[in-house]
């Protein structure tokens, strides 16, 4: 597992996807059966979109400062980026970059990326060696900060603070958080829109057991489910590198207290329950990671 992708992306299935629906919808969810599986699920591809705004505020930020990996200027179009380098070498402390994109298009081996929009970098805390002991922390924010590649277009606004660290070189930590995010992306005829806010996500690597554990929280807002939910990890979610969680529960909470409960019962199975007026007698549903994994 590379160690800018420490969050699984089965794993945090309910966290971040539930930001299909415009933001600033104040009312919250009524939990029912059938809305619980698409509450359990519906993170997949939103965990995807936050890890990879994630891994490109780190390939960005590496590329605005480092004399050796200037960003290729565009092929056609054009990017105006004003850059603050604090440090003789590289990304240090302190750094900041304004970076405004119009139309830029650049060549790829597997197709055009156009980039059009703002964005700004600031380097918070880098100190270390990356081959040991080190910290790498970014805050990045957006202003209609479009990418399109191939069939796929991300459009995203607000600001996230990635880091990622390490005590010894061994044990990786990836820490994602926020106070509001919003981001429309498409990808063929699927189309996620929405936004989140109060967002935190932590996954560690042990590269020496090759296992992994994440814990995250969100409060999410979505038209198209009635309104907004808390989620919350409340067992850590643990596995293997490459394969599903074979621990950890998160609940969702909607109107009422009723919850949706997610727990990996090993790295196939999981276990829904659907507690639909808080009540405490929840019913279930038994089904497995490669089934919600699937779920539209």
């Amino acid at each position: 597992m590379n160690r800018n992708h420490l969050v699984p992306r089965a794993v945090v299935a309910a966290v971040l996807f539930l930001a299909i629906g415009c933001g600033g919808v104040t009312t919250e969810i009524t939990v029912s059966e059938h809305n619980a599986e698409t509450l359990a699920t519906a993170g997949l591809d939103a965990v995807r979109m936050i890890e990879d705004v994630s891994g490109m505020i780190d390939r960005f930020s590496e590329s605005f400062f480092d004399p050796a990996q200037r960003l290729v200027l565009c092929d056609t179009g054009d990017v105006a980026i004003s850059v603050n380098d604090v440090g003789a070498e590289g990304l240090s402390t302190g750094d900041d970059a304004n970076v405004d994109f119009n139309a830029c298009v650049v060549a790829l081996d597997d197709g055009p990326l156009t980039l059009d929009g703002s964005l700004y970098l600031r380097a918070e805390d880098i100190t270390g060696d990356p081959s040991g002991a080190f910290t790498r922390e970014v805050y990045a924010s957006f202003d209609a900060a479009t990418v399109v590649f191939l069939d796929a277009t991300v459009v995203i606004d607000g600001g996230i603070t990635a880091s990622l660290s390490s005590p010894d070189g061994v044990t990786f930590v990836a820490d994602i958080s926020g106070d509001s995010f919003s981001a429309l992306a498409q990808e063929g005829d699927r189309v996620f829109s929405g936004s989140l806010s109060d967002f935190h996500g932590e996954g560690r690597l042990d590269t020496s057991a090759d296992t992994y554990s994440v814990e995250f929280e969100a409060t999410v807002y979505t038209d198209d489910l009635g309104g907004s939910a808390h989620f919350e990890t409340t067992v850590p979610f643990t596995g293997a590198v490459d394969e599903y969680p074979s621990a950890g529960t998160f609940v969702a909470t909607g109107a009422n207290g009723a919850t949706v409960t997610l727990v990996a019962i090993d790295n196939v199975n999981v276990q829904i329950l659907i507690d639909e007026d808080g009540d405490g007698t929840p019913s279930t549903i038994d089904t497995t990671w490669e089934v919600l994994g699937n779920i539209p």
